[in-house]
């Protein structure tokens, strides 16, 4: 995984332009475009790789990661609202809240794990790497309720 980041980083640092990092995304997708689908990642994904490649710099591209996980965890609220809306059983209901309360704690564990990783491992890329690792659990977890959601209220037949 370190080194598919790495490798990443490094052909985003070849995608060279000037251009101020607002300007770059002002015509770039809209995330609360993404929200409303099944899966939020496509658009979210296009408009962090739209963000790279104009990006020239690593500070540039560290502001890509910042919108894209402002962006996912939009597309996480979205989401669980929306499950916790479609939930009508009260017990459920609460168990789903106490579920995702815990994945919060198990996530701040890993963003912490994770900063000390890319901590220890210095250099200019950590920061992007630690970047993209936070994206990846924020985005997994989006796929995630949002599978739960589409399997148990969008199942063709009866409910």
């Amino acid at each position: 995984m370190k080194n598919v980041l790495k490798i990443l980083g490094i052909i985003f640092f070849s995608l060279l332009d000037t251009p101020s990092i607002a300007a770059k995304l002002a015509n770039s997708p809209s995330p609360t475009s993404c929200i409303s689908k099944s899966h939020p990642s496509g658009c979210i994904s296009k408009k962090m790789s739209y963000c790279f490649k104009k990006s020239s710099n690593t500070l540039e591209m560290s502001q890509c990661f910042e919108t894209a996980e402002k962006e996912w965890n939009t597309a996480l609220n979205a989401v669980y609202q929306k499950l916790l809306n479609a939930i009508q059983e009260p017990a459920l209901k609460e168990s789903f809240k106490e579920m995702q309360r815990n994945w919060v704690i198990n996530r701040d564990k890993q963003f912490a794990f994770i900063h000390n990783l890319y901590t220890l491992t210095g250099g200019t890329i950590a920061v992007l790497n630690e970047a993209g690792s936070r994206i990846l659990i924020i985005k997994h977890r989006v796929s995630e309720l949002t599978d739960i959601y589409n399997s148990a209220y969008h199942m063709e037949g009866p409910q």
